[in-house]
């Protein structure tokens, strides 16, 4: 018979299903699949995802102090979007990032930052510093700001929404959606907005949502809404997801960071 895992060992699980998810190149919605379903199992794992067992008794040997790399928690408000960050990151830092949603960090942060270990710095984005800092500083943890800027693709995007009638704006939380409708707004005012209507609603708000997917040409929407937004809007309404680049400076502030640091 299977023998479940405990419930202390759950975050262990769960981390090592996302990290594998990562190596094997699973997309963030195959990632979140992959977590359900070893959850759902009662815990358990399967056979294949159990780490080997080793065969030698030698005595663990202690790492020297200076020898241990930090690894760099990204803090963000969904799993998709700290995904992106931890990609991108990843892409031009020789560092082990691990994807971390604020929810968690809110309902669990003195298990989660046990369980991360000592050799772990958190970074965040000006969204949510705030709030991570004051998290964090009850640990006596800094958080680190990641300053962020409007990706080239989308910024032409927004650009040109005043050629729209009627631009839409899609969102799971009352913040993302007061982000991303200021952002649309502040292009539109910048082109004189002319006619164009701007619908925004919460995914959930039936009535908002009518309106949007009736007469949206063009629809806005936050990272967190990405799996749900091709079962909610029609095939010919364009869709176009909410996209920042980490500063080139503020990966160079992390990078001579990190160099300083060693365990």
């Amino acid at each position: 018979m299977e023998k479940k895992i405990q419930q202390h060992d759950f975050d262990r699980l769960v981390k090592r299903q996302i990290l594998r998810g990562m190596k094997m190149g699973y997309t963030p919605d195959e990632i979140i699949e992959s977590v359900k379903r070893v959850t759902e199992l009662g815990f358990e794992t399967p056979e294949s995802e159990r780490p080997a067992r080793k065969k030698t008794t030698e005595p663990k040997t202690k790492a020297k102090r200076g020898s241990v790399k930090p690894g760099v928690a990204v803090i963000e408000c969904s799993l998709e979007q700290s995904w992106d960050m931890c990609s991108s990151l990843r892409e031009q830092l020789d560092y082990e990032f691990f994807p971390v949603v604020l929810s968690t960090l809110v309902k669990e942060g003195k298990k989660l930052i046990k369980y991360l270990g000592e050799h772990t710095v958190f970074v965040t984005t000006p969204f949510h510093f705030s709030d991570v800092h004051e998290i964090l500083k009850e640990y006596g943890i800094n958080a680190i700001n990641l300053d962020l800027a409007i990706n080239r693709n989308f910024l032409k995007i927004l650009k040109g929404m005043h050629k729209y009638k009627v631009v839409g704006v899609l969102a799971q939380d009352e913040d993302d959606l007061r982000a991303s409708t200021s952002l649309v707004m502040a292009y539109l005012k910048q082109k004189g907005k002319g006619n164009t209507r701007v619908v925004n609603t919460l995914i959930g708000e039936k009535k908002t949502m009518d309106d949007l997917v009736a007469n949206a040409e063009i629809v806005v929407y936050a990272p967190n809404c990405r799996a749900q937004v091709q079962d909610l809007l029609p095939w010919g309404v364009k869709k176009i997801e909410i996209e920042f680049d980490i500063d080139p400076d503020s990966i160079e502030d992390l990078k001579e960071h990190l160099e300083k640091i060693r365990f």
